[in-house]
């Protein structure tokens, strides 16, 4: 509810209509009321008292102040993300105790005579939270299984702490590619929870073995654990429906190549040589995200959502001794873009989405960048009849990506159906250097299907144009996830 709306409410009480039309009228918050909170992970009275303060310090304010004042507390419960709406209603308090409070109460040190008492409620809808999931996914190229645990509030600071885990490895075979561990923390200040804190610890071990986009002496075993922490900054557009995340932080990634997997290959090609061994980089991240999409179901239906990650590498080192070439490095821009209409009521979504990418020298000399930090491009999640990261010279230091599709409902379905037909076209390019070439491109026809429980894509591809950099993946490729709450 806006501040319009609790303006509204004020209006259609009677015992209040004395102040119609009039924001210069004292008012007296005698008492606020809170209900709808869940029982089993109330939040704090420490961070109740926090967000509270505005009107707990001065119970006396105009009604134009004490609108105002409500208006920022409804924010900063809806920023905990713990509700999904938070309704604040004034009534009058008549009671006997109430009323002869409000006759000594002063605004500014001068004495009002009579002031009208008014009680806050404030009802609370909270949010679902599935606080343990198991994910697994099948394709034909990879399979995964995971799993997500979240404690929500357990402090009662609306902090969220959630730890996941997941392996990948490649079907039928049973060989482990990647293990993967993540814990992330996120904490709001108590008296402006729309700031939060942010620390991320992340670790990885990943196999590339077999690896299409990579030659047998690149083929090598890395290690990775990450630390990230900083800031996150979010705001609540009601107009259109979204919110805003902006992020600055530090990120810590050391990295550790071991031998090739190629027993006796003894070789390092020109893609990994300088980064065998112990690699550490410190870098500044700056991230912002918008979305305004609206969905049935799962499809989205209507808006935009855009993202814009900046990575500033600080320092990058070798072995925690040799600094690498062009210190500081170098300074890396992702940037995706997505906007969905539809027509027929809703039978037929229209669907455009643009990438870019590109990592930009700071320095008179050639930036050495990690293989792990380039670009890559190719597959179902990003450019459907290709095979994975196999799209143009892989590893590069600039991408680029479009795709137009429509998608449409089934015959007799409803309007959250969660299957639908799409037909698409994609291009992209992953490059060395920036140049003109012509595109890969591909074309077909995706049947798909999306539920919190299950997910499908069935996809059936053709390559349009592609170039002897690029690996294709013509005809069927599918791809399968489940989750359990």
């Amino acid at each position: 509810m806006t501040s319009k709306d609790i303006s509204e409410e004020l209006k259609r009480a009677s015992q209040i209509a004395r102040l119609e039309h009039s924001n210069t009228k004292p008012l007296y918050v005698s008492a606020i009321e809170v209900e709808g909170e869940s029982s089993l992970r109330p939040l704090s009275d420490a961070l109740y008292k926090a967000v509270f303060d505005p009107i707990l310090s001065q119970p006396v304010q105009t009604l134009h102040y004490i609108l105002n004042n409500f208006s920022d507390i409804r924010g900063k419960l809806m920023h905990t993300g713990l509700f999904q709406d938070v309704n604040v209603t004034l009534e009058n308090d008549g009671s006997t105790s109430s009323v002869t409070r409000a006759k000594d109460m002063t605004l500014n040190g001068i004495q009002l005579g009579s002031v009208l008492p008014a009680v806050a409620h404030i009802k609370l809808s909270p949010l679902t939270y599935n606080t343990l999931s198991l994910t697994s996914t099948t394709s034909d190229s990879y399979s995964s299984a995971g799993g997500r645990l979240a404690f929500v509030n357990l402090l009662g600071k609306a902090e969220n702490f959630v730890v996941q885990a997941d392996l990948k490895y490649t079907p039928f075979s049973g060989r482990l590619d990647e293990k993967c561990f993540d814990a992330r923390l996120l904490l709001p200040l108590q008296k402006n929870p729309s700031v939060k804190g942010v620390l991320d610890l992340n670790y990885a071990s990943i196999d590339p073995n077999e690896q299409p986009f990579l030659s047998a002496e690149e083929m090598k075993k890395q290690n990775q654990v990450s630390l990230n922490f900083g800031v996150q900054k979010s705001w609540i557009l009601e107009n259109l429906n979204s919110v805003p995340v902006f992020y600055n932080g530090i990120s810590l990634v050391s990295r550790n190549v071991e031998s090739p997997v190629l027993t006796g290959a003894g070789l390092s090609s020109e893609l990994f040589k300088p980064f065998e061994g112990s690699y550490v980089k410190s870098s500044f991240v700056s991230e912002i995200l918008h979305d305004s999409r609206k969905f049935a179901g799962l499809f989205p239906t209507s808006g935009s959502r855009f993202s814009l990650m900046n990575e500033y590498v600080l320092s990058q080192s070798l072995n925690a001794t040799d600094d690498l070439p062009a210190h500081p490095g170098h300074d890396k821009i992702r940037l995706d873009f997505e906007k969905h209409a539809s027509l027929s009521g809703g039978y037929v979504i229209n669907s455009l989405q643009l990438g870019f990418g590109g990592l930009f020298n700071l320095a008179d000399s050639l930036a050495v960048v990690h293989p792990f930090d380039k670009f890559y491009l190719g597959g179902l999640n990003t450019l459907k009849g290709f095979a994975n990261n196999s799209v143009g010279d892989k590893g590069g230091l600039f991408y680029f990506k479009a795709s137009i599709a429509s998608s449409f409902r089934l015959f007799h379905s409803s309007k959250n159906s969660p299957l639908r037909l799409q037909f698409f076209m994609n291009a992209g390019d992953v490059l060395r250097l920036m140049e003109t070439r012509k595109p890969a491109s591909s074309s077909g026809v995706s049947l798909i299907y999306r539920t919190n429980v299950a997910t499908m894509d069935l996809t059936y591809a053709l390559p349009v144009f592609n170039r002897k950099q690029d690996i294709t993946k013509a005809g069927f490729s599918f791809g399968v996830a489940l989750s359990f709450y």
